[in-house]
């Protein structure tokens, strides 16, 4: 399981465990201006007679787009923020006639979820934010959606002001007079109600991202509806919005991508022919067309 956290929490490694007991080094993709950093982490928990981690280095954005893709990693070390949670559904829309049902089942799990350390014990579901600062302006986020109509099923919490813990928020945003086309990079769900399916899929399209999408449902021929109708360059089935193979050619929309198949079949469009006429020393040779000397 891919876990998203923060540099100070992640240094500590908290997914070593699991692997472990899989006979294996856990796989940390981290962002290269992190390189020194990570290293010594690593260092340091191999030191202390765990498996030394076998730790990747790459840009933020493209180590995102690698888990995005179903990359296989048991961390992942952002410096950027934004790229933290890009990886999360932020939308949940839903059926008049299956929305509360499902959404009073999503708040009871929500009240289950513990949040804290990776040390912790019983050990958390999930950590921080990356900081304070970002912690701050999710909480400020989660008030002006409200002030825009939202309806809180369940208020975002944070149990200490002075660290980035936060307990997932969802929000009813169906009545709400403005719902901002942003991504919030924390725990807070928004949801929406639709009177139909077709509805559902107008709603969805209604963005200028485009990224992924996924459908739940037991009916195949609604997931065909689905798959032609909506604009995204991952659609699932039955499955989360992250884990597509990197050996698929998909790609993305909108602010999300460029119309062109990404992952694996990328080197087809971020490369250029080049032909070379080469040889090991410089000569000069003019065959014809010379008077004598």
């Amino acid at each position: 399981m891919i876990r998203f956290l923060s540099l100070a929490l992640a240094l500590a490694l908290p997914a070593a465990a699991p692997v472990e007991a899989q006979g294996r080094p856990p796989l940390v993709l981290a962002a290269a201006s992190l390189q020194e950093a990570m290293t010594a982490a690593a260092d340091v928990w191999a030191r202390r007679g765990h498996p030394r981690p076998v730790v990747s280095f790459a840009a933020s954005s493209a180590l995102a787009r690698q888990v995005e893709a179903g990359g296989a990693a048991d961390l992942f070390v952002s410096a950027d923020t934004e790229w933290m949670d890009a990886l999360a559904a932020r939308r949940l829309i839903v059926e008049d006639k299956l929305f509360e049902p499902l959404v009073d089942t999503i708040h009871t799990m929500v009240g289950r979820l513990i949040v804290g350390a990776p040390h912790d014990d019983p050990q958390p579901f999930m950590g921080p934010v990356i900081d304070n600062q970002v912690a701050d302006m999710l909480t400020e986020s989660f008030l002006a959606l409200l002030m825009r109509g939202g309806r809180p099923v369940r208020h975002l919490e944070r149990p200490r002001d002075d660290r980035p813990f936060l307990i997932p928020a969802i929000i009813d945003m169906t009545g709400a007079t403005e719902r901002p086309d942003i991504e919030l990079f924390g725990p807070i769900l928004q949801v929406q109600r639709a009177h139909d399916f077709d509805a559902a899929i107008a709603e969805a399209n209604d963005t200028r991202y485009g990224l992924s999408a996924a459908l739940v449902s037991q009916t195949p021929a609604l997931y065909d509806r689905f798959w032609s109708g909506i604009r995204a360059g991952i659609v699932n089935w039955n499955r989360p919005t992250n884990g597509a193979s990197s050996s698929a050619p998909f790609g993305g929309v909108g602010w999300s991508g460029n119309h062109r198949p990404s992952a694996y079949y990328a080197a087809d469009y971020c490369a250029y022919p080049v032909v070379s006429n080469e040889a090991d020393a410089a000569r000069a040779n003019i065959g014809i067309g010379l008077r004598d000397a």
